[in-house]
């Protein structure tokens, strides 16, 4: 099952979709394939602005928390590392980039939205926080 969708208009909008609802959560490799597809519709001159959207009732409800615990040394670095890398390519993004925020957005999926330079936000009873901030995680 693919975690991404994309889609390019003739006008060069990209759309990017997360595509694991109903929660879109985030491990290591969805990170890493968002910062490499950004990474590539960066240098791909046809596209001119893209949108983050989602699938589902949640934007994002931030790492995914029933894989994290188990992960070892390696597997947290590499959360940490694809976490740093993903934000940090979609935060620097050239190009107009708009978060289409549907639903919740909590902790990094929070996090996700405020990397666009806009978020449009659904008129729909949803939770938006940084979870991060109320247990000290710094």
């Amino acid at each position: 099952m693919s975690t991404l969708k994309l889609s390019i208009a003739e006008d060069g909008i990209a759309v990017v979709t997360l595509a694991s609802p109903p929660m879109n959560a985030m491990d290591a490799v969805l990170l890493e394939k968002l910062a490499n597809l950004f990474e590539g519709l960066a240098a791909d001159r046809a596209v001119r602005a893209a949108v983050i959207a989602a699938d589902g009732p949640a934007f994002s409800a931030g790492l995914n928390l029933k894989t994290t615990p188990g992960l070892d040394r390696v597997g947290q670095r590499r959360l940490v590392d694809a976490l740093n890398d993903c934000f940090g390519t979609l935060y620097a993004w050239p190009k107009p980039l708009v978060a289409a925020v549907n639903g919740h957005a909590i902790a990094g999926g929070l996090i996700l939205a405020l990397c666009a330079d806009w978020r449009i936000v659904a008129d729909v009873p949803l939770q938006i926080s940084l979870a991060e901030v109320r247990v000290g995680v710094t």
